[in-house]
């Protein structure tokens, strides 16, 4: 359920370029392919096992919703990057990718945690301290993470203050 939230921005985005670019029967389009496909997929994935299901129940709903999702999100990304000439190919990896590797960091983060600490709270204050410094220090050695292509960028934004960085 973690990539939903993800997946579901990504969706929003797509939906937007569609209709800035008058191209809405294509995006009814796939979303008339993959509701039926749902439909069945959830059945499969919540029916008892006398209807030939695998009765998961809200775990099935759970994944049915996150699978359709990708799938949905995924199609309309290949017919944007159609669209506008660029590459299916980098989205996907960015999709396996960072997600990857931001699991590989919290993962690092809770090893070492534990082996300090069994306290709840000071894991919690360490866990989210470390992952903050580490995902800081990753956005500014690799820019492109977060769609710049240098660093300069990222700190000339920060100065000129179209970021706030700090509460009113």
């Amino acid at each position: 359920m973690a990539f939903y939230p993800v997946h579901q921005s990504l969706g929003q985005i797509n939906g937007s370029l569609f209709y800035s670019t008058q191209r809405n029967k294509e995006y009814r389009n796939v979303g008339l392919f993959f509701m039926p496909l749902g439909l069945l997929l959830s059945f499969f994935l919540i029916a008892p096992s006398g209807l030939f299901g695998l009765n998961l129940g809200a775990k099935g709903l759970a994944i049915q919703m996150v699978l359709i999702q990708i799938l949905t999100v995924n199609a309309n990304s290949y017919l944007n990057c159609r669209f506008f000439k660029i590459s299916f190919i980098n989205l996907v990896g960015y999709q396996i990718a960072i997600p990857a590797i931001f699991l590989l960091i919290g993962f690092a983060c809770n090893m070492m945690i534990n082996m300090v600490t069994q306290a709840a709270f000071l894991k919690l204050l360490l866990f989210g301290t470390m992952l903050t410094i580490l995902t800081v220090s990753l956005m500014y050695v690799f820019p492109s993470i977060i769609g710049f292509e240098k660093r300069e960028q990222i700190l000339d934004l920060l100065k000129s203050g179209k970021i706030k960085t700090t509460p009113e």
